[in-house]
């Protein structure tokens, strides 16, 4: 018998304690956090306010798969398994490849590139 095997790429771990990714409420040292509201101090359970993400600041709950840090966690976790390496060296990994905010291209290229005076001439055939 003859099966496909594909990899399996589970879920970020995300604290139900502090929001935050990478451990659980067992091990936390965080303070309660609320998911919807992301604020201190009261858990998700009857809270009504505006939705805020511990994470990234964003205006969704802690939960939401649309979060960039859900994304990037779970882009780790997939590197992570495929390339069979350490957490870490796929967080920096992903890292490496993902674009800073706030620095474009133009200046990304003038970091990495030593620029040589050229002088321009202008030949007549």
């Amino acid at each position: 018998m003859k099966l496909a095997v594909r990899h399996y790429f589970p879920n970020p771990l995300r604290c139900f304690n502090c929001q935050r990714f990478g451990h659980s409420k067992a091990s936390c040292r965080g303070t309660l956090t609320c998911a919807r509201c992301a604020e201190a101090g009261h858990d998700s359970s009857g809270c009504i306010a505006q939705e805020k993400c511990t994470n990234c600041k964003g205006s969704h709950t802690s939960f939401s798969r649309s979060c960039p840090s859900w994304i990037f966690e779970k882009e780790v976790i997939s590197e992570k398994v495929t390339k069979r390496v350490t957490y870490a060296e796929a967080k920096r990994n992903v890292k490496a490849r993902s674009p800073t905010p706030g620095i474009g291209y133009a200046t990304a290229v003038k970091k990495n590139v030593k620029s040589n005076s050229t002088q321009i001439v202008s030949v007549e055939i």
